[in-house]
């Protein structure tokens, strides 16, 4: 394993060492950095888990799954074969696998955001009182909204193509484009917290 750092970048680089041998090698890392850190992280075959970033996350992986937690501000995540997993807050959002579910959680910021998969599906969780506008499309599926108030400009709910926007106020900040060839596509309102138990 390679180390190197050069004023506040540090890479670590696996490579196999020895004669070259049949079948596959692997390695596990495992950094702990600081909360704002800026991640850009790279893997042919393996897993991608962040837990806390808040700074901007670059995740690619072939073959694995990428799995963000606690993040805030922009992720630009891709794999070829594994799901993407999130969970964040005022995200800047691309997100996109080959074959693999989507599923995010949480609000995002302003500007435009994508999610993309070819064999999959795509759910997004945003709170109740969000506002967006969204246009979401698969061949193989369909497009389920359960936001209240969707003001649709193209397709129909449950059909496989829906265009719209939710919500009353400025939805033109928030701009979604949802896809997948074989899955659905669900947007639905977080649950309300529940109240506190005397």
């Amino acid at each position: 394993m390679d180390y190197s750092h050069d004023g506040e970048t540090i890479r670590i680089v696996a490579r196999r060492t020895g004669p070259k041998s049949f079948g596959s090698s692997g390695a596990a890392v495992e950094l702990t950095v600081p909360a704002r850190a800026i991640l850009s992280l790279t893997t042919s075959n393996g897993e991608i888990t962040s837990e806390g970033i808040q700074g901007q996350i670059t995740a690619r992986s072939s073959n694995g799954k990428v799995d963000i937690r606690g993040a805030k501000g922009k992720l630009d995540l891709e794999t070829s074969n594994g799901a993407i997993v999130i969970d964040a807050t005022e995200a800047t959002l691309a997100a996109g696998t080959s074959n693999g579910d989507i599923h995010f959680a949480g609000t995002l910021d302003k500007g435009k955001h994508t999610l993309a998969t070819s064999n999959g599906s795509i759910e997004l969780v945003l709170p109740a009182a969000a506002q967006f506008q969204f246009e979401a499309s698969t061949s193989n599926g369909t497009v389920t909204n359960r936001f209240p108030g969707l003001q649709p400009s193209s397709g129909k709910p449950g059909s496989n193509r829906l265009a719209g926007h939710v919500g009353s106020g400025s939805n033109a900040d928030i701009d979604l484009k949802l896809e997948t060839s074989n899955g659905g596509i669900t947007l639905e309102p977080a649950p309300s917290a529940e109240a506190p138990r005397p």
